[in-house]
């Protein structure tokens, strides 16, 4: 694998990494057009412009032309928009290199936007919103955790909005925030089997003219204070739960350790915290991970359990996570987690796909990156102690957000929370 940066002259940074076994090429464009751009009267206007971007192009001016330029020969084009970007990916055989980068490039560059095809998408995203606020796995995160996390910031919703949002959203408004998108603070990567100067031409071609308006403005987000809680009202008998606690932004020193952590907690079923909750029977599934983003982070477990076992679980949940605060794992639990978080970072390397996500975020979000081997020996390095250092530093009694799909009593659940961290 080699891998090379550089910067074309507009200011996009460009990743190349060559992967001369692969048969396949990936280009995903990171764009500072996350939903904390949305303006503050637009909730929702970063989603759906992902989605009219896709409605059609001058050279592909239906969605179906569009999406044929790669299934034709068995590629994919995708679009996602989270807080802090929007990203856009076609992944191609490796000898229709061009043609992806010239669909990519026709995505951002030259959508129709239509009024007729913003409707169809907006019933679309209606469709979205309709479907993840009743799907109690999606809406704990969406209309619970964002909810508690985010309260008093314009990030307290789903990155969609809602339905009034949608409606109050133009063609126009769409027009301007594609417009206004500060490409120069773009991160291109391109993961596959490619000659490089033939990968800079081609990039350079479809790419090296775009001007940089850079007028859309990214929101003043700021997590609340902390002892944080939002229940979202399901009749459901299991209640879905996602808890966790404020951390850091993406370039922070102590992310290292708390993914160690997370490993630690709930890696697998051998971690603490999982351990625990599947002896008892409390738990099936989950999820232990961080978010990191530009300003701000945090740790968060993500579950469901019976409605009458839900305090039971969230006792649990606080006494593991404090457990580990307070230093209180074997050198065995420790180093169980330990080569489990290099174990699983050398071994999700492998498709384009990993590579770009690795690299591109990493440059996305911090301005710089590291390799896997770079951050394997950062985990080899840290040893127990600092663990429960770091952990100590984030998991306190008031730093505490949980959101909540399903019945349950606020202040009953306040408490349960307060005893128990």
């Amino acid at each position: 694998m080699q891998q090379e940066i550089i910067s074309l002259t507009n200011g996009l940074k460009v990743i190349l990494i060559n992967l001369p076994e692969s048969l396949a090429c990936m280009a995903s464009l990171y764009l500072p057009a996350g939903y904390k751009y949305d303006p503050i009267d637009k909730p929702g206007l970063a989603h759906i412009s992902e989605h009219v971007m896709l409605a059609g192009t001058q050279k592909y001016p239906t969605s179906k032309d569009l999406d044929a330029a790669t299934t034709r020969f068995g590629g994919l084009q995708t679009a996602f928009t989270w807080i802090d970007y929007q990203l856009h990916t076609v992944r191609i055989p490796k000898d229709k290199f061009e043609n992806g980068i010239d669909v990519l490039q026709q995505t951002i560059r030259y959508p129709l936007l239509k009024n007729v095809e913003l409707q169809k998408e907006k019933q679309s995203v209606i469709e979205e919103i309709n479907k993840d606020r009743f799907e109690p796995n999606i809406a704990v995160w969406d209309y619970a955790w964002n909810e508690a996390f985010w309260r008093g910031s314009s990030l307290a919703r789903p990155y969609t909005g809602n339905v009034n949002d949608l409606n109050d959203i133009s063609i126009t408004d769409v027009q301007k925030f594609i417009d206004e998108i500060s490409f120069n603070k773009g991160v291109l990567c391109i993961a596959g089997n490619f000659d490089t100067n033939y990968a800079l031409n081609i990039v350079e071609k479809y790419f090296g003219d775009i001007k940089n308006k850079g007028k859309n403005a990214a929101q003043k987000i700021a997590p609340h204070k902390g002892g944080s809680l939002k229940i979202l009202p399901n009749n459901t008998d299991n209640t879905y739960l996602m808890f966790g606690f404020k951390t850091i932004k993406k370039d922070h020193n102590d992310t290292h350790a708390l993914r160690l952590i997370s490993r630690l907690l709930g890696g697998s079923f051998s971690g603490i915290l999982v351990n625990e909750l599947r002896e008892k029977g409390l738990i099936y599934d989950w999820v232990l991970d961080q978010d990191l983003l530009q300003e701000t982070g945090y740790i968060y477990f993500k579950t469901s359990t019976g409605r009458k076992y839900l305090n039971e679980t969230i006792k649990q949940i606080c006494y593991s996570f404090k457990r580990v605060a307070k230093g209180k794992f074997s050198k065995e639990e420790f180093e169980i987690a330990q080569s489990q978080t290099i174990g699983e970072l050398l071994l999700n390397m492998e498709t384009t796909a990993d590579y770009n996500g690795w690299y591109g975020e990493q440059e996305f979000l911090s301005g710089k990156s590291y390799t896997p081997q770079e951050i394997a020996k950062i985990y080899k390095e840290i040893t127990i102690d600092s663990v429960a250092k770091v952990a100590k530093k984030y998991f306190t009694a008031n730093n505490w957000y949980l959101g909540l799909v399903g019945k349950a009593n606020p202040k009953e659940i306040e408490e349960t929370v307060n005893l128990s961290l």
